[in-house]
């Protein structure tokens, strides 16, 4: 889910090692004392803790042969689904909440990935993505050379001591939007010699879809050079 998703889970981890360190009865009280508002910023890391837990549970290590023999299967993409959809409507909840309209593009953001969620709904998710896997896997040198080369549209003046300063970051959509635009121009013209028609379909209508849920295409004339 892009490199916002990326970094307030990474943030989440930070910051909850720093509450769990030395916890006593009273770092539990100030815990409890900061949810207490729905506008406090731990509420807001919450959305997140799902991905967190799955990421380090014994469930998720299932994943790690999938993905490297390039598959996944019905209950594991519908468990991953699950766990995002109920991310980005906490997301989106806690932006409808406390963040203002002087700041469209973080509830566009918001909104984005709940309907770029919607993919899986439909009958034909799985195989669509089992072949985005099963191409990932065939190119993945291409694919890490590509994330490489299309770092530089990748923010280096996030403020990681708050998580709300993160999604109201200038410019946060359009970066996100130029990332994965010039990241396409990397990888998207080898899928035909390495994956073939049908990698290349479920690539397009995937990166499609990314653009189309968060309006990207009136970003694009503004991404750096």
């Amino acid at each position: 889910m892009a490199w916002i998703a990326a970094c307030l889970l990474a943030l989440t981890v930070a910051i909850l090692a720093s509450y769990m360190q030395g916890a006593s009865a009273g770092a539990i009280e100030d815990f409890e004392d900061a949810t207490s508002s729905p506008c406090e910023e731990i509420n807001l890391i919450t959305c997140f803790l799902p991905f967190v837990a799955f990421a380090v549970s014994d469930e998720a290590k299932d994943y790690t042969p999938a993905r490297a023999k390039g598959v996944i299967t019905q209950p594991q993409l519908t468990r991953l689904c699950d766990l995002g959809n109920d991310t980005a409507i906490c997301f989106r909840d806690y932006t409808k909440r406390c963040i203002g309209s002087e700041h469209p593009e973080v509830h566009l953001t918001a909104q984005g990935t709940i309907d770029f969620l919607q993919f899986c709904t439909k009958p034909d998710a799985h195989s669509k993505v089992q072949k985005l896997f099963s191409c990932a896997q065939t190119m993945e040198a291409i694919h890490n050379r590509c994330a490489k080369s299309s770092s530089s549209m990748l923010p280096t003046d996030v403020d990681p001591s708050s998580p709300t300063a993160m999604v109201k970051r200038p410019n946060a959509l359009r970066d996100l939007c130029c990332h994965v635009k010039k990241y396409e121009g990397c990888y998207l013209p080898e899928v035909q010699t390495h994956c073939g028609a049908e990698g290349v379909t479920a690539n397009q209508d995937f990166l499609q879809r990314i653009y189309t849920s968060y309006q990207c295409s009136k970003h694009f004339p503004n991404c750096p050079a």
